[in-house]
């Protein structure tokens, strides 16, 4: 069974390019993209609302998304979310292998 999470942020007003920054100066996504399965983890802009963004991820089972949030990428990316999004709002689906996801 897949794990596909859509993780919306509601970041401070006018903290977004600080947001993005934190993100990127580590190159955490890219550190996350790199996991064992990791199939997904891609941040998306709102186009309506500059302080809103979308963080789609996609793990290969519910061990390797465990392992992903003992890791330290996740625990650098929970330190950014606390200096600059204001809500977090998380939806989870799972995906049974015979399903498109």
């Amino acid at each position: 069974m897949h794990i596909v999470l859509n993780v919306t942020y509601t970041l401070h007003p006018g903290a977004r390019e600080a947001f993005l920054a934190a993100l990127q100066q580590n190159q955490l996504l890219e550190q996350v993209r790199g996991e064992a399965g990791c199939l997904q983890y891609e941040l998306f802009a709102a186009v309506e609302s500059p302080d809103r963004l979308v963080l789609l991820e996609h793990w290969d089972s519910q061990a390797h998304l465990d392992a992903h949030m003992a890791g330290a990428p996740f625990q650098a990316i929970h330190q950014v979310e606390q200096a600059h999004v204001a809500q977090v709002d998380v939806r989870r689906f799972d995906v049974s292998a015979g399903e498109k996801g």
